[in-house]
């Protein structure tokens, strides 16, 4: 009440009333003012920085969301992957006195994407939990479970990890890049005590190639030359073969050679093309033979010439199952209906 009752007393009484001269009055309303503009000055700055922050933040997401979606997709091996963060972060680990434990098995599906990006949603997973731990070991469990890997980071303070949810921005960026690729971000509560960071990234399942060669060495060649963890080969060395292996489960591609016994690739190209339950698949042509237009004409997708390199060869198969309007994009495994035309294919008939 007493300092309401200054403030309104005119200069002369206020002094007078607070046994101040006026000089000693101004210096102390100047240090007051100072103060007051001080306080200000810090509270405006720190909503300043808060802004910038969190405008960096947003923009640093946005940026990577679309280095995701523009970037190239690709088969990715998830073992090869697992394997490159390892070398990355057990150094890191050790510097911040934590044992980081890996438990995988030895074979991990593929993924599809950017493998570095992918690398970089994982490392920052990795590198934001392990500011909340409550101890000195942590545990990366990776598993296969239905059509996903489970990447899961055990071993956290339960407080901590849905603090870093909230805030971290690498945590952020993560979620963000997983999205891109059909993957996932959160947190699991295993127990009252136990909460892991769990990332999601799908699996493809391999791509089918029917190779049909009589020539064994071709065949070997082309098993060295196509990995088995992005492809699922199925070898015919003969045209029975091809139909017996085709009335089971339609291939994503087939690769076919021409100068075979009995019933050639002529022959079996004719066919495939002449029924609709295998003529959008997609057929790749290698021979020693050079006729191409042949081969086009009868519907071959794509003819390489004996003796053929390996990357001339993955890149042919990408191609064909790239084309958005192949249904090889898409994973075909229905059998085929035998009670249609297409069933005496895989019998000794010589239906056209």
């Amino acid at each position: 009440m007493s300092l309401r009752y200054i403030e309104c007393l005119p200069l002369k009484d206020a002094c007078q009333e607070l046994g101040l001269g006026r000089t000693s009055f101004y210096n102390y309303h100047k240090k007051g003012l100072a103060a007051v503009v001080s306080i200000l000055w810090a509270e405006y700055q720190r909503r300043r920085t808060q802004e910038q922050e969190t405008s960096s933040e947003s923009l640093a997401e946005e940026e990577a969301v679309r280095i995701a979606r523009s970037a190239q997709r690709q088969p990715v091996s998830l073992g090869d992957l697992l394997q490159s963060i390892r070398s990355l972060v057990m150094e890191l680990a050790q510097a911040q006195g934590l044992i980081l434990n890996i438990d995988a098995p030895p074979i991990l599906p593929m993924g599809y994407g950017d493998p570095a990006l992918l690398r970089q949603a994982i490392l920052n997973m990795l590198t934001e939990g392990f500011k909340c731990t409550k101890g000195e070991s942590l545990t990366l469990e990776v598993r296969l479970e239905g059509e996903e890997t489970i990447w899961r980071l055990k071993g956290l303070e339960p407080a901590k990890v849905a603090e870093a949810l909230e805030q971290a921005p690498g945590l952020a960026i993560s979620r963000k890049l997983l999205h891109v690729y059909g993957g996932k971000l959160y947190s699991e509560k295993l127990s009252s005590k136990e909460t892991v960071l769990v990332a999601t990234i799908p699996a493809i399942k391999p791509k089918t190639v029917l190779l049909i060669d009589d020539d064994p060495k071709a065949l070997e060649l082309y098993k060295r030359y196509l990995p088995s963890q992005e492809y699922d080969l199925q070898i015919a060395q003969s045209a029975q073969e091809a139909w017996t292996l085709l009335a089971k489960r339609r291939p994503d591609v087939i690769v076919l050679d021409v100068l075979m016994p009995q019933e050639d690739g002529w022959d079996i190209l004719q066919r495939l093309k002449t029924f609709p339950e295998t003529k959008a698949i997609p057929v790749i042509v290698c021979s020693v033979l050079q006729q191409p237009r042949l081969a086009l004409m009868l519907g071959a997708s794509i003819v390489l010439q004996k003796p053929i390199l390996q990357e001339d060869l993955e890149r042919a198969i990408r191609h064909v199952l790239a084309q958005e309007d192949s249904p090889a994009g898409r994973h075909l495994t229905a059998p085929v209906d035998t009670s249609s035309p297409y069933s005496g294919l895989s019998d000794d008939s010589n239906a056209p």
